[in-house]
């Protein structure tokens, strides 16, 4: 075509979204590692997200599939290594992990794949230590809300990143 028409922009339509296996050390750490709270994050991606399933793609035209996964994410804590003569602070903080591969929906070949990683700010993990019951290791620094708050950061972020691209 010319080099000075617009192109069509693609159609973008939501395929898979599961969780990926968390290969990160220090969330063997925590304590709780549910499922029920990946599930919940899962669905607050989709919800982000907001793009129709590939069910409902028609087979021809420009149209893009999104897999989304969520990587890992982790509640955030603190511990001590002890070296005998000297004890040195682990300190982690919130995170969540998101990554998403593009493909077209017509050839299985990727086009393009991103890795969003989401963080809670410093200042705000170290004041959700301060409560006894994060002292005392009875609840963890970061909440089911805040986890999700991290979720749907991650999701806009993703969102830009995929829409840029289509």
């Amino acid at each position: 075509m010319w080099p000075f028409t617009r192109r069509t922009p693609a159609t973008l339509y939501l395929g898979t979204v599961n969780a990926g296996r968390g290969r990160d050390f220090l969330k063997r750490l925590e304590a709780d590692s549910s499922g029920a709270l990946s599930a919940v994050l899962l669905g607050e991606l989709e919800s982000v997200l907001a793009l129709p399933p590939v069910s409902a793609a028609s087979r021809g035209g420009n149209a893009l599939k999104v897999d989304v996964t969520l990587e890992a994410f982790r509640r955030g804590g603190w511990d001590q290594l002890s070296l005998g003569f000297v004890d040195l602070p682990l300190i982690w903080r919130p995170k969540v992990t998101v990554c998403a591969r593009i493909s077209s929906l017509t050839a299985a070949k990727s086009q393009a794949k991103f890795r969003i990683v989401e963080r809670m700010s410093w200042r705000r993990f170290l004041s959700s230590l301060l409560p006894w019951k994060a002292q005392l290791g009875i609840a963890s620094p970061a909440s089911r809300v805040q986890l999700e708050a991290l979720a749907r950061a991650a999701g806009e972020r993703l969102k830009k990143k995929v829409q840029a691209l289509a």
